[in-house]
């Protein structure tokens, strides 16, 4: 997508030694004179890592001094979160950002509904009006069906939401201690969503492996 803009992505590597998270210095590093969008996604897809609000205020001071720098929050996995701190957002956390965050969402993860591909989002009317502007042209809309069902997913008893999310916890905590167990796997505790990222260096040591690749073919 980036591309399709003409742009240039820039992508930043983490590690589970960070968290798998991007660290302020990390971030005033990536940032050039050709910047023009921070896109960002917490709780993450894949690796599970959410940022603290301690953490969204570290990436705020540095995004305060490039005032020409878009930022897109991806807030998808809002509602499957079991961190220690109740969840929060750039926009929130950080109220100077707010003017130039645009906050995006929507119902396929929080209610399951990833089929209905209904997403929304919210940030400065100028934006959010050049975005309708595109998106009425194209041949994307989203059916008048999935918007309804969205809305009474949204409106509704979210009693349903929580009972996910519980459920979502429950195969984490089983799950990751039994993947960390594993001969030569690293993988760290998420704060939210439903994945398990791990790190498999050792295991192709041991096997004497290449890559990834090769591991997956392993039979």
């Amino acid at each position: 997508m980036v591309r399709l803009a003409d742009a240039t992505p820039v992508i930043v590597d983490t590690s589970i030694e960070s968290g798998y998270k991007l660290t302020p210095e990390q971030l005033a590093t990536a940032i050039t004179p050709a910047t023009r969008l921070l896109l960002i996604n917490s709780p993450c897809n894949p690796t599970g890592a959410a940022y603290s609000r301690s953490e969204w205020q570290q990436l705020g001071e540095v995004l305060a001094a490039h005032p020409r720098v878009l930022i897109g929050t991806d807030d998808i996995y809002e509602k499957i979160w079991w961190a220690d701190e109740p969840f929060s957002t750039l926009a929130d956390v950080c109220p100077a950002l707010y003017e130039r965050t645009v906050t995006i969402n929507g119902v396929s993860k929080s209610h399951a509904m990833t089929g209905w591909r209904i997403g929304y989002c919210g940030g400065p009317a100028e934006i959010i009006t050049a975005m309708a502007t595109i998106q009425g042209q194209s041949t994307s809309n989203p059916s008048s069906v999935s918007q309804r069902a969205a809305l009474a997913a949204l409106r509704g008893d979210q009693g349903c939401v929580a009972a996910m999310n519980a459920e979502y916890r429950r195969r984490h905590d089983f799950f990751i201690p039994a993947l960390a167990a594993l001969p030569g796997f690293e993988c760290r505790r998420a704060e939210g969503s439903f994945y398990a990222f791990v790190r498999i260096s050792r295991a192709l040591q041991q096997l004497g492996l290449p890559d990834d690749q090769a591991f997956s073919a392993l039979s």
